[in-house]
């Protein structure tokens, strides 16, 4: 039962992740079309592509979609990591609410007591 539920998570995320990868490839072919090119880049594909204009294009578009998905992947793993922490501050506090609540209630509920009865 839970294997089918995975599955269809997997398949959910993997089709989450390719709309992601489509969308960064729309945004470089974008920028390629409005002229703003990263030169290093281009200049690598350029070389690598021998000269030639249109794999030196197509190398160029590969180069920044792996670059912007691994600035994504990096972003998302440091979401994840300020969620951790956010949690853990959180975890911390209850802890310490519940030791003084444990330690406070008592010792006033004593107070209150030898008060009424002194």
């Amino acid at each position: 039962m839970f294997e089918l539920l995975y599955k269809k998570m997997s398949k959910a995320e993997e089709f989450e992740n390719r709309e992601r990868v489509y969308s960064i490839y729309d945004r470089v072919s974008k920028e390629i079309e409005a002229g703003e090119k990263d030169s290093g880049v281009w200049a690598k594909a350029f070389s690598d592509s021998k000269g030639d204009a249109t794999a030196t294009e197509l190398l160029y578009m590969k180069l920044m979609v792996e670059r912007y998905v691994k600035e994504a992947s990096e972003a998302s793993k440091e979401d994840a990591l300020k969620m951790d922490m956010n949690l853990e501050k959180k975890r911390i506090i209850s802890d310490q609410a519940f030791v003084v609540i444990s330690v406070v209630v008592p010792v006033v509920f004593f107070i209150v007591m030898v008060s009424l009865f002194s």
